[in-house]
């Protein structure tokens, strides 16, 4: 009897490697977390100021990231892009900038009406968020209000384990405002 048991017990080995010889995908090792962000650019296949026949056929767009600490309680970097200018014949914007990835990111994507009111809303956002306001404490009306004329056109929040080392992520904001339709994609890389 014990002399079958090896049999059944060899018998069983053999097949658990032949499966595992051959269902390799089903063990494959995710990557690693990324340690740095790149924000590589910014496309659009919407350009919202085609609508108006007084606009300017431009969207001047300013992306702020604000990446909070493991703990989430403070603000450890943030990002500000220029002032980054579409219309029809530019829908995409290089960018090129590594932020570092601890805790959440939390990107904001405004449309500004006024080139000079850039460094008002930055300061408007990181007291807002600066004030605990981070996660589901974000009242997102409040924060459009804080704008004035300029449009906010969305908020994401990452996950600093979302990105992942040598992977792309695109990060998405569609919607409409007032009467303009807006389609952008904020494509990052883990590092």
């Amino acid at each position: 009897m014990a002399s079958g048991n090896r049999i059944l017990l060899v018998f069983f080995l053999i097949s658990s490697i032949g499966w595992v010889a051959c269902h390799p995908k089903n063990f494959k090792v995710d990557s690693l977390p990324a340690e740095t962000v790149s924000i590589l650019r910014l496309e659009t296949s919407d350009i919202s100021e085609n609508l108006s026949p007084f606009s300017t056929k431009n969207d001047e767009i300013v992306i702020w990231i604000h990446n909070y600490d493991i703990q989430n309680t403070a603000i450890v970097e943030t990002f500000r892009s220029p002032t980054l200018e579409f219309d029809d014949s530019n829908p995409i914007r290089e960018i090129q900038k590594g932020i570092g990835n601890s805790g959440i990111h939390i990107i904001t994507l405004v449309e500004l009406d006024e080139y000079d009111s850039q460094a008002s809303v930055a300061d408007k956002l990181l007291s807002y968020y600066q004030e605990g306001n981070i996660g589901d404490k974000i009242n997102w009306p409040e924060v459009d209000s804080l704008l004035a004329d300029d449009d906010y056109l969305g908020r994401q929040v990452i996950k600093s384990e979302d990105i992942r080392k040598d992977k792309m992520l695109t990060v998405r904001f569609k919607g409409s405002h007032l009467f303009d339709k807006y389609d952008y994609k904020l494509i990052l890389k883990g590092r």
